[in-house]
């Protein structure tokens, strides 16, 4: 552990592992950084099955999560990360790279769905529903306003979606979980030229008194659910501002 957080790693990069961008070829082993040469991969080889013609379930990539241990396995390496992000060093620990802070992955869920995980990428189609965890100007009950930004529609069609708020990351996609915020509707009209986007804004003041925010909550999660015409909506972004009170 010490020679994988501490003695090795003399960026970022070493220890995250190097760029990988869509077009790239695939990377060899040695590509990878220090946390997960080391003890990641050391441990989904220690605990698969020598026994199966591919040492699966946790020695093979695609099957690795058909064991529990893969879960808690994981859980470590992100707490590997936070530790090594603690850790005192002449480097700087940061990525500004947008393809690494909005990076998206696709996996398939218990109901064999594919679904996106981690950032969402935007400009985004309502084609589907939309679920993005959104940081927050300041903790707990501030006096904030959400911003759904770059509405664009067709407005040649009746449009309609919901828009629902958590204060839980790992809360599932189910609007009925969540604390419906507001909503958005277009009532179909003629127009010699295309709209331009607009903004919808709403005032979550209330609204985490209903979710019941903690104090140290720093982010929320916001779900767009279509319920008309949702391929002919583009949301061109989700943002939280600190609310200016009318004068």
């Amino acid at each position: 552990m010490q020679q994988e957080m501490m003695v090795q790693p003399d960026s970022a990069l070493a220890f995250m592992g190097q760029p990988y961008r869509a077009g790239d070829p695939p990377p060899g082993g040695a590509s990878g950084g220090t946390s997960k040469r080391g003890s990641h991969a050391g441990i989904h080889v220690w605990t698969g099955n020598p026994d199966n013609p591919l040492n699966e379930n946790m020695g093979n990539f695609y099957s690795a999560a058909r064991d529990p241990i893969f879960y808690c396995h994981h859980t470590n390496v992100d707490r590997m990360w936070t530790v090594w992000e603690d850790l005192p060093a002449d480097y700087p620990k940061t990525i500004d790279d947008p393809d690494f802070l909005d990076a998206a992955f696709m996996f398939y869920d218990e109901k064999k769905n594919l679904v996106r995980t981690a950032a969402q990428a935007f400009p985004a189609s309502l084609a589907e529903t939309i679920r993005v965890v959104v940081p927050k100007p300041a903790k707990g009950k501030a006096d904030e306003v959400l911003l759904i930004q770059g509405i664009v529609t067709d407005n040649s069609k009746l449009i309609s979606f919901d828009i629902y708020v958590n204060d839980d990351e790992n809360s599932t996609d189910e609007a009925v979980s969540a604390e419906r915020a507001g909503s958005f509707t277009q009532v179909p009209h003629r127009s010699r030229s295309a709209e331009t986007p607009s903004d919808l804004r709403i005032i979550l003041t209330e609204l985490y008194k209903n979710i019941n925010i903690a104090d140290d909550d720093d982010i929320i999660v916001v779900t767009i659910v279509p319920r008309s015409n949702g391929d002919a909506v583009t949301i061109g972004g989700v943002k939280i501002e600190t609310r200016v009170p009318a004068a």
